[in-house]
């Protein structure tokens, strides 16, 4: 049993659980393929963290209409050039994740790299997917294909932020 004292609410582990999962948002990759569409995904609240790069004016337009609704941003640099810049835009209460990802970008020259031949590990890999806010079974799937795994790989492994 759960016990939150604030409220009073007695419920089960399995309630919780339940309600956890519709509390926790997350989203098909296929849903922010591009940075507007990933930036609406973080406003609209359908998960709490996105990654965006600086692309001319679009990047522009996108960068301010992340501060216009509000949202907090991470800047970081690419390549190590100071006019390429990568962003993490996040849902406020979500700074840790931004930050957690924003340090992987930054490890990595401004990029989240995806592949094996990138050099970086199949569980960084996922836990990228997961910090994104991606569904575990995409992002099970995903890895597995790029990185040649079972999911038995996984089964084991419940990393979220």
């Amino acid at each position: 049993m759960i016990f939150i004292s604030m409220t009073k609410l007695i419920i089960t582990t399995k309630q919780f659980n339940i309600l956890r999962e519709h509390l926790e948002e997350e989203i098909d990759p296929s849903e922010a393929s591009e940075d507007s569409k990933a930036l609406d995904t973080v406003i609209n609240k359908k998960r709490n963290v996105a990654f965006l790069i600086s692309r001319g004016k679009y990047g522009l337009d996108n960068l301010k209409k992340a501060v216009d609704a509000g949202l907090g941003v991470i800047k970081f640099n690419q390549d190590n050039n100071p006019n390429k810049l990568g962003y993490m835009v996040y849902n406020h209460g979500y700074e840790k994740q931004a930050q957690e990802l924003a340090n992987i970008a930054i490890k990595w020259d401004g990029y989240l790299p995806c592949a094996p031949d990138q050099g970086i590990s199949a569980d960084e890999v996922f836990r990228i997917g997961r910090l994104l806010g991606y569904n575990r079974d995409s992002v099970v799937q995903f890895v597995c294909d790029k990185f040649n795994l079972s999911p038995n790989y996984f089964k084991d492994i419940n990393i979220y932020p």
